[in-house]
């Protein structure tokens, strides 16, 4: 058994799916080095790859042949290949064995897959030589046989049923803006920056690392609009664009218009530009992270459902499909926009509020945690606990940031009644009135020093409602049911006249129900009560 140490990740760029996996995937494995934990690649030679910048970066890279541009795959006589499997321009059992060879001479202990094009069966194949793997999706399209599985998009509340029958049950789900890959930079110039006020006199157009509709000069174009030739605009365009000369002229018949190509990073425009004209890609979260509002223009199918779930809340203002938006439909949007700067305002309130940007440190402690068998799986579900007695303690302020985490993960807040994300401003006014409030009792578990769980009674009389959660990282080893003892004990001592104690709990959170059951409480409906003998 030991930790992991080796990660190799299949990842592939091209001019037809563009960027954003090999760079997500970068941000990932530099986290994972800053941990001590060796990274290679292994990518496919399609047109437009990015195997020189990801060596530039320091990284080894396997290369896979180019494949036939013109490659169809044969369709599969069960279950149905994935929507995207002519990404791998060659058969995915070929591919398998390709990336097998190579796995077999790095011996990983985890391997890390962000293609759209390989499902279940691709990573079935690779079983005998990776004890671990972990799949990076956006789409939930196809099974997975991984032990991680990664998405960083939001989609509401339904993110957490968005995986069900696709993923095996027991691998570790890491959903939503909260697991987000970005570069630390990010998290460090939010901390530095000021409130945006709401007003736009600097506009910056990405759309992405290929955009081959070239839907750059389309918003370079609406932007020319006599009312909005007032506004600086940065127009970044990516490694892979088919038209940078094409670019430049148009930049150059418009003022105050500035080209960049290559660009390491987004974060010093996004820091001083007041709206973003994008694409729906990975660069959203990026764009949150540093609370810049934004006009969307979906590149691909695939960004359609998330970028309307964004804009149905508030997040940012979605055009839909780029065949659906011409130049005059984004001037009206901007020109719009620019009137409202209260709610240009509040967008980035609530994308700061949305994405905080540390998601890659919480990918790389979730990995970290796990421990390998190599004769297969073992991470997550050993217990973080021995038979030793949890501690009960008073919540203080110290633990609000920790307690606004675990709070605010879906894995926590689906059985809320209101399951919408938290924002750190209700999250800090509810602590404190809780703590300021003398009928409630605001309690942490913790194994050794170590917090798992969060209990909160609310005393009326000699009754007290009781919820609890944990840290979503610390579920399935039994502490709740032994946090609710410790905590029930903890009242017996401090609140001798409290004899009822009641919860609610919601339908579909079985794991509570049974939870509550396992210590006594009996059951009427959807309440559960459990009644103390008067002493």
């Amino acid at each position: 058994m030991k930790c992991v140490q080796v990660v190799v990740i299949r990842v592939d760029a091209s001019m037809t799916m563009g960027t954003g996996h090999v760079m997500r995937c970068l941000t990932l494995a530099e986290a994972l080095r800053t941990q001590g934990v060796q990274c290679r690649f292994i990518c496919r030679e399609h047109p437009g790859h990015m195997i020189a910048a990801i060596r530039q970066r320091g990284f080894e890279v396997a290369e896979l042949p180019e494949g036939s541009i013109d490659f169809r795959p044969v369709p599969a006589a069960d279950v149905p290949l994935p929507a995207h499997a002519s990404w791998l321009a060659c058969d995915w059992l070929g591919d398998a064995e390709q990336t097998l060879r190579v796995a077999e001479a790095i011996k990983p202990d985890l391997l890390v897959i962000d293609h759209y094009a390989i499902d279940f069966r691709w990573e079935n194949a690779l079983r005998s030589v990776v004890p671990l793997i972990m799949a990076v999706d956006d789409l939930a399209d196809r099974m997975h046989a991984c032990d991680f599985l990664l998405d960083q998009n939001w989609f509401g509340v339904d993110v957490s049923l968005r995986y069900q029958g696709l993923i095996p049950g027991h691998c570790v789900p890491m959903l939503g803006p909260r697991y987000a890959l970005l570069k630390p930079e990010y998290a460090t110039l939010r901390a530095q920056m000021a409130p945006r006020d709401g007003e736009v006199r600097r506009v910056l157009v990405f759309m992405g690392g290929s955009d081959p509709t070239n839907e750059t000069g389309k918003v370079i174009e609406a932007l020319m609009h006599s009312d909005l030739r007032h506004l600086l605009v940065d127009v970044v365009v990516g490694a892979n664009h088919s038209d940078l000369s094409g670019i430049v002229s148009m930049a150059k018949a418009r003022p105050g218009t500035h080209v960049y190509s290559g660009l390491p990073s987004l974060a010093g425009l996004m820091m001083r530009a007041d709206l973003m004209i994008g694409g729906g890609g990975s660069t959203t979260w990026e764009r949150m992270c540093l609370g810049l509002p934004a006009v969307v223009i979906c590149i691909a199918k695939n960004q359609i459902e998330l970028n309307s779930a964004l804009s149905r809340a508030g997040y940012l203002e979605s055009l839909g499909s780029k065949d659906d938006v011409d130049t005059g439909r984004v001037s009206d949007t901007v020109r719009a926009l620019i009137e409202r700067r209260q709610m240009l305002s509040a967008m980035s309130e609530a994308s700061l509020d949305l994405v905080r940007g540390d998601g890659a440190n919480c990918v790389c402690e979730t990995l970290l945690r796990a421990s390998i068998h190599r004769r297969g799986y073992e991470a997550m579900r050993a217990p973080l606990c021995t038979d030793e007695v949890l501690k009960i303690r008073r919540a203080s302020i110290n633990d609000a940031e920790m307690l606004f985490e675990w709070r605010n993960d879906l894995r926590t807040r689906k059985y809320f009644r209101n399951a919408a994300p938290l924002s750190q401003s209700s999250h800090m006014s509810w602590f404190f009135q809780t703590l300021a409030n003398e009928r409630s009792e605001l309690l942490i578990s913790s194994h050794g020093e170590c917090p798992v769980g969060c209990l909160r009674f609310d005393i009326d009389g000699e009754r007290a409602e009781v919820s609890i959660y944990l840290d979503p990282s610390k579920h399935g080893q039994g502490l709740g049911t032994r946090s609710l003892h410790q905590a029930m004990e903890w009242m017996y001592s401090k609140h001798p006249l409290v004899t009822l104690f009641i919860a609610d709990v919601i339908a579909e959170n079985s794991a509570s129900a049974n939870l509550f059951q396992r210590c006594g409480y009996s059951r009427a409906w959807q309440r559960f009560e459990f009644r103390r003998a008067k002493q």
